[in-house]
C-alpha cells in the first residue's frame, strides 16, 4: 500500500515539474475593460436582457458592435454600433450588411449616457421607426470622436426632446450627421453653427420638429445641409448678407404660412447670386412684399 502511495506522489511531482516547464502561453487580445462596461450598460438599457442567444459577459454574442484592434495597448475598442429596428428607410449607413435589425423592443428601453465613455466610437447608427421608443438623446453621445452619426425615427410620434447640448464637441471629427424624423422641442441649436467650417459633409435635420426662424447661420454651411420639412415659421434675412451662399437648406411646404420677402433682402449679392433652382418655393408662401409670388429671372 506504501508502495502504491509513493508512486502517486512521484507522479502527482512529475507532473507539477511537467507543467512548470511548460512556457507561458500569452493571452490573445481583448476586448477594452471600460468599453466592455459600457456596452453592458448600453445593453441593459435597451433591455437586452431576454434576446435569445445573447450573453452580457461573451462579447461575441453583442450585434450591433464593431470592434477594432488597438495595436498598441493590444486590445480591441468598440468604434461602432448599430441600433436598427427593421430596415433604414433611406439607408444611409456606411456598413449595411453589419446592422443588427430587432424586430420588437421591449417597453422602457432607452439609449444610455454609458455611449460617452466609448473613447474610440466613429459610427453610431440608430434606427428606429417606432412610437414606442420614445426617449431624450444623452448628450454624453457628443464626448465621442463621432464621425457619421445617425439617429432616425426617434420620438417620430412623441411630443418631442430637448435637443442634446455639446454638439460642437464633434467640430474635430464629424463628417455626417442625420436626425431624420427625430423629434425635438424649441429652435434650430446654435451650437451647430461651430461645425460650418470643419469637415462636415452632410448636416441633415429633416422633419425634426424644429420651430422659429431659419437663422443666418445656416448660410455659411459649404456642405449639403437639409432643415426641412420642420415647423419653421420664418427666415433670419440676414442669411442672405452672405454673398457666397452655395444651396437653400429648404424645400417644398417649409414655411408655416404666408412669408413675405421683405424688399432690401431682393437687393442683396446673397439674393442675387442665389442659385435660381434654389429660389423656386412651389407651395407658394413666399412673397414679396407687393404679395406676388417670388419669381427670379
Amino acid at each position: 500500500m506504501r508502495y502504491y502511495q509513493l508512486l502517486i506522489a512521484v507522479i502527482l511531482s512529475l507532473a507539477v515539474w511537467s507543467c512548470k516547464d511548460e512556457p507561458d502561453v500569452p493571452e490573445g487580445p481583448k476586448l477594452n475593460e471600460q468599453d466592455r462596461e459600457a456596452m453592458i450598460e448600453i445593453f441593459r438599457e435597451l433591455k437586452m436582457d431576454n434576446n435569445e442567444g445573447f450573453d452580457f459577459n461573451d462579447p461575441k454574442t453583442w450585434p450591433g458592435v464593431q470592434t477594432l484592434l488597438d495595436e498598441e495597448h493590444n486590445e480591441y475598442r468598440v468604434v461602432a454600433f448599430t441600433y436598427c429596428e427593421g430596415i433604414p428607410s433611406n439607408g444611409g449607413h456606411p456598413d449595411d450588411e453589419k446592422i443588427f435589425t430587432v424586430k420588437a423592443r421591449p417597453a422602457g428601453a432607452r439609449l444610455s449616457p454609458a455611449f460617452g465613455k466609448l473613447t474610440a466610437l466613429q459610427i453610431l447608427h440608430i434606427f428606429v421607426p417606432s412610437e414606442r421608443f420614445g426617449c431624450p438623446i444623452p448628450p454624453e453621445i457628443f464626448d465621442c470622436p463621432l464621425v457619421y452619426l445617425s439617429i432616425q425615427g426617434l420620438g417620430q410620434y412623441g411630443s418631442g426632446y430637448d435637443f442634446p447640448e455639446g454638439i460642437e464637441k464633434l467640430k474635430g471629427t464629424i463628417k455626417e450627421i442625420s436626425f431624420v424624423y427625430t423629434k425635438f422641442v424649441g429652435e434650430i441649436p446654435e451650437g451647430i453653427k461651430y461645425l460650418a467650417n470643419s469637415q462636415l459633409k452632410c448636416l441633415d435635420l429633416y422633419d425634426c420638429g424644429f420651430r422659429g426662424n431659419l437663422p443666418a447661420w445656416t448660410s455659411t454651411f459649404s456642405c449639403w445641409t437639409c432643415f426641412a420639412n420642420n415647423n419653421l415659421t420664418g427666415i433670419d434675412w440676414k442669411f442672405f448678407e452672405n454673398p457666397n451662399i452655395t444651396h437653400y437648406p429648404l424645400m417644398d411646404k417649409n414655411l408655416m404660412g404666408n412669408v413675405v420677402v421683405p424688399d432690401w433682402v431682393t437687393k442683396t449679392d446673397g439674393w442675387k447670386n442665389f442659385p435660381v433652382e434654389n429660389k423656386q418655393h412651389r407651395n407658394g408662401n413666399l412673397k414679396y412684399e407687393d404679395g406676388t409670388d417670388t419669381v427670379w429671372p
